[in-house]
Formats: structure tokens, sequence, C-alpha cells
């Protein structure tokens, strides 16, 4: 039976530049009943030493090794060794304040919880950060699960804390082989068993950019990786008879809008990636010239759109290097 109040798990793969200030930030919880659940995927830099080194140091830290599998098994892992009665998932380019767990436990202490939502800091590629918050008004479930799929509230693993007992009361595990927006995936999973959601109001985790990632590298890798995902989710629904949920997907719409806009991929990429089916609800809700874009691509438009969109951009590009030259010889 789980002893501890969390165990924080961390996966990792080759991210020595970042690891010291993520383990670091965990050794500076105020809140110090915890165990730290590092988990080595195959890293062939330092990563695993300096893991090493602070297992050595404080008892509260287990390091595992392993082969190379991928975030999904990696979590699941880092889920089926835990002894936690919560989870709390940290990226290992990330890191978070002194305060989250006591923060956390104070929520726990005061209802019945098994799902924490919170508001996070989102790093942009200049280094800038921005307060996200989650904006929870109603805690009734079926709005939350809605809101999720409106993209509303975020869905990742590092912005919510988990009872562990969901998992395995509900056979709720992740899926192999999907490994882009699995975290996602299996927090729907979790809000459709309809747990206790609780919010903790402030953000205590800080969401960095991290140019190396696999989500901002191989663009085109990434949505192959992408669309598993996305086919995913109406099976998901059909397994708890909630295919009406699927009316509210944004998922698939911001996905190919951003692909429309990337400019980077061929018409025959495009169709393939996912059947893109746009409800009355997506056209009342959704920004005009998005729907109106879309539509067009999936009409047999694709080119046409692509080229138009990039033909824009450059020009707006061409437009904001003039006015700089002339702002620049004004002085």
């Amino acid at each position: 039976m789980p002893t501890l109040p969390f165990s924080i798990i961390v996966p990792f793969y080759n991210d020595e530049s970042n690891l010291k200030r993520c383990i670091e930030s965990i050794v500076s919880q105020t809140f110090t009943d915890f165990e730290c659940i590092l988990i080595d995927d195959g890293s062939t830099d330092n990563s695993s030493a300096i893991c090493d080194e602070y297992a050595k140091k404080d008892s509260r830290f287990r390091v595992f090794h392993k082969n190379n599998e991928g975030i999904s098994k990696t979590r699941q892992f880092g889920i089926n060794n835990s002894t936690g009665r919560f989870t709390v998932f940290v990226d290992s380019d990330d890191w978070i304040e002194p305060e989250l767990l006591q923060k956390a436990v104070q929520v726990i202490d005061t209802a019945k919880t098994d799902i924490i939502f919170m508001d996070f800091y989102d790093e942009n590629l200049l280094g800038k950060e921005r307060y996200v918050a989650q904006n929870f008004s109603i805690l009734n479930i079926d709005t939350v699960i809605r809101q999720v799929f409106e993209q509303k509230l975020y869905s990742c693993l590092w912005n919510v804390i988990i009872k562990r007992d969901l998992y395995f009361l509900n056979n709720i595990s992740f899926i192999e082989g999907i490994n882009y927006g699995e975290d996602s995936l299996f927090v729907i999973e979790l809000l459709l068993n309809n747990p206790k959601i609780k919010y903790l109001d402030g953000a205590y985790y800080h969401h960095t950019f991290n140019n190396n990632s696999f989500t901002r590298k191989n663009k085109k890798n990434r949505y192959i990786a992408r669309s598993k995902f996305l086919n995913q989710i109406p099976m998901l629904l059909e397994k708890y008879n909630r295919l009406d949920l699927n009316g509210y997907n944004f998922f698939p719409v911001n996905d190919k809008y951003e692909m429309l806009c990337s400019g980077i991929f061929s018409r025959k990429e495009y169709k393939e990636f996912y059947t893109l089916s746009l409800t009355a609800y997506h056209r009342k809700h959704c920004e005009f010239l998005k729907i109106f874009l879309l539509s067009l691509a999936e009409a047999g438009f694709y080119s046409p759109v692509k080229f138009s969109i990039l033909f824009v951009r450059s020009l707006k590009k061409i437009l904001r290097n003039m006015k700089s030259t002339v702002n620049y010889d004004s002085h």
C-alpha cells in the first residue's frame, strides 16, 4: 500500500544540461515527505551519472536505468514503481517552485481529491515566461472534459497531480507506441472515469522552451506520431460510450491548421495525416479565418491555400523589415 503522500516521477533521456536544475527544484521542496523516481530511458550522455549522484546523497531519490523505449513506456514504468498516494510528473527540462507540494497538500487535506489541475508558467523561445491560468469556474466533470477537448484547459501530465489509485482501480495505463499526445490521452481517460477534481490556485510549475525536444525538431516525424494520438481519441470515446464528445474535439482542427500554415507538407502528406470532420460546433466556436481556410483545404484546394498563406507571411515579413529600416534611418 502507498505510504508516502507524493511520488515525483521524472523521465529523462540525454538531458544533462537541464537535469540538475530540475532535481534541485525537487530537493528544495518545503514539504519533504516524498519520493522522487528518476527514470533513465537509455541515455548516452552524462544524465544517468548526474542522477546516480543525487541518489547517493538523498535516500528519497531512486534511479532506474533501462533501454530506450519512448516516453509512454517510461512514464508507465514510473507509475508501476511508485509508492506515493499521489503522482507528480515533472519533465526533466522543467522545474518546480519550492512550495508546490506544500500547496498541493493543503488542497488534498480540505476535501476528497482525485485530480488537481494547476496553473503554470510557460516559457517562449526568447526565454520570457507568461502566466497560464486554467480559469476553472465550474468543476463539473462533463464541463472539464469538454474544456479539455476544446483546448481551453491544458491536459499535460505536468500540470495535474493524480491520485495513484485511479490508475489501478480503473485499469488505466499508457498506450504503447503513442509518444506524442500520450499525456492528453491519459488524462482524458482518467476524466472519463468521473474523478473528484480540485483546482490549485497559483502557478508553481515552470514549463521551459527546449529547442532540442522531439516536439520542436523533426516536424514531419512528430506529426506522424501525433496522428496516432488523434486516431486513438474516437476509439477511447467509443470505449466509454461517449462519442458525443468528439463533436467538441479541437485537437485535430488545431493540428491540421498548424500543418497548413507551416507550408512544409505536400498535398498528399496533408491529406493522409488525418481526415478532418468539421462540426457545426467547430464552425461556431472557431475563428472564421481558420475554419474558412481549413474548409477550402479539406475540399481539395490545399495547394492554393498553402501558397496563399506563405505569400501573405512573406509579404508581412517584407513590410516589417521595411518598417524597421525606415525607423532606423529616421534616427
